[in-house]
């Protein structure tokens, strides 16, 4: 239920960046890679460098669904901005 949220918004936590308990850091990266595994061995990736980047983009609505499965555990979420500079 958390994905399906994710999809259906307009929030999303870019740039795989956290720092979070081990034990939670473990919790994440276990489904994560189970994910992005399972995933990889069902697409086919094409040579356009951007659309190479399918796992990252993944990555990123699977941990905005992380965020709100925490939160629904009433964790304490802090964030910071992270400041995107373009030429």
């Amino acid at each position: 239920p958390y994905l399906k949220k994710v999809l259906n918004s307009h929030t999303l936590y870019i740039g795989n960046l956290f720092v979070m308990q081990k034990s939670l850091t473990n919790e994440y990266l276990s489904m994560l890679f189970t994910v992005l595994e399972d995933v990889e061995k069902k697409i086919i990736l094409l040579t356009d460098t951007y659309q190479a980047r399918v796992f990252g983009f993944l990555a990123e609505r699977l941990f905005s669904a992380f965020v709100l499965y925490c939160k629904s555990k009433e964790m304490k979420i802090r964030h910071a901005w992270i400041l995107n500079i373009k030429n």
